[in-house]
């Protein structure tokens, strides 16, 4: 089975998860560990539940993130996102495919907009 989150992209939830709770000795001490717990039991179980050719895309925005390559995480979230519509809403009638392939154009023009101007 493939999993859902690959070994980096624990480590740097966890990583950004310790750096974000604050507190006493005790709760800087768990902190760490509970939050790859947690991040590893969701990857054991939700990843059966994903198709493995969306994993790949999943993966892919996270190594955008994890870059910080914020026209790149868009393009990604864009590219996953007419993924879905192309492969699991096949059975829809063809004009709602096409009004929502429309749609996924305009916000990926808005978003290569808005990252243009930063």
């Amino acid at each position: 089975m493939t999993l859902l989150l690959l070994e980096k992209h624990v480590d740097w939830g966890v990583e950004k998860i310790d750096n974000l709770i604050k507190g006493g000795v005790i709760v800087e001490a768990l902190d760490g560990p509970a939050a790859r717990i947690t991040l590893n039991q969701l990857n054991k179980y939700a990843s059966p539940y994903v198709p493995d050719d969306l994993k790949k895309e999943i993966q892919d925005i996270l190594d955008a993130v994890i870059i910080g390559d914020t026209k790149e995480m868009a393009a990604e979230a864009v590219d996953l996102l007419e993924h879905i519509v192309n492969t699991r809403l096949v059975n829809i009638k063809p004009t709602a495919n096409e009004i929502i392939i429309a749609l996924l154009s305009l916000v990926k023009a808005a978003l290569d907009a808005l990252l243009e101007d930063k």
